[in-house]
């Protein structure tokens, strides 16, 4: 509510969209962290954050290589995209999860080293 009436007098109907985007998002994030609480969900957040970058990047391809005018260019530029989506998780679906984890920590920060326990090994204590 409050996204609406910050949005819609500046950008119109594109700021009810948005604030509507915001509001159902803010509901799926609220809805699942108090089902969680009931019945603990193991999510693979890898694929489901390549999952939703790979719809993201669709979504604005498809949106640059629109043409000015609907016709036929435009149902053939949206069925291209579905179909390439399509295909791209179903790639994905079907990839083992350790190789996918494998890809996403190679792009993520370096791991922290383990701390050691302060003992000194007993091949390398001074008799």
């Amino acid at each position: 509510m409050v996204l609406n009436l910050l949005l819609i007098p500046r950008i119109g109907i594109m700021g009810a969209a948005w604030s509507t985007v915001v509001g159902y998002m803010v509901l799926a994030v609220g809805a699942a962290i108090y089902a969680a609480r009931g019945y603990p969900l193991s999510l693979d957040l890898a694929r489901l954050g390549i999952l939703a970058a790979a719809g993201i990047g669709v979504g604005w391809l498809t949106r640059a290589l629109l043409p000015s005018e609907p016709g036929i260019e435009v149902v053939a530029t949206h069925a291209v995209a579905i179909a390439a989506f399509a295909a791209l998780a179903w790639l994905l679906l079907r990839a083992p999860v350790a190789r996918l984890r494998t890809l996403v920590a190679a792009t993520g920060p370096p791991p922290t080293p383990r701390r050691s326990s302060g003992r000194i090994p007993a091949s390398t204590e001074v008799e």
